[in-house]
Parts: structure tokens; sequence; C-alpha cells
């Protein structure tokens, strides 16, 4: 039978690989911003398992006070995101990153 700590630990390097590959493939800035909000999110969830499996199982709460921070600060960053594509999809009338050449106002 195969360890759980073994197990979520697959199971969080596998999110960050996927995470990762729809940041860099994607030519739509909604999947590009989705992809990096999961990464961040993967970096939290690797943060807890570190934290949970050198501390002999136990959940430090100074971990879980740097996990609440940067969550709310990548909510923040998310939400300011979305406002420039918002605005980028008023300006271009596109989402694809590829076909939008200027970023200037």
């Amino acid at each position: 039978m195969i360890d759980i700590i073994i197990l979520t630990f697959f199971l969080i390097l596998t999110e960050f690989f996927i995470s990762l590959v729809i940041a860099a493939t994607s030519k739509n800035v909604i999947k590009i911003i989705i992809g990096v909000e999961i990464l961040i999110n993967t970096a939290n969830a690797f943060l807890v398992f570190f934290s949970v499996y050198f501390a002999s199982n136990n959940l430090d709460p100074f971990v879980v006070t740097i996990v609440m921070i940067s969550t709310i600060i990548a909510a923040i960053v998310a939400a300011f995101v979305l406002i420039i594509v918002y605005m980028m999809q008023e300006k271009f009338n596109t989402l694809d990153a590829e076909k939008i050449s200027e970023l200037r106002w």
C-alpha cells in the first residue's frame, strides 16, 4: 500500500506541473491567470505539506499565518489582473495573448 505522505507529495507535484504547463502554453489570458493562481496555491500546499512532514504531523501556526496571508494577496492580485484583462478586452476586443501587440494606454 502506498504511503499517504508519498501520495500527497506526488499529487501536489503533479498539480504543480499541470498548472505550469497551463500557464506556459496557453494563448488565452484568462487561462494564463488561472494557471498562475493554481501555481500560487500549489506553492502554499507545498509549504503546508513540508511543515506537517518535518514537524512530526503537527501544523505550525506560523505556516498557517503565512499561507493565509499569501492566499489573501493572491486573491487581491487576481482581482487586479482581471480588471486589467477586462480593460484589454474592451480596447483590443480579444483575449488572445499573441494578438495583443501593444500594451500602451
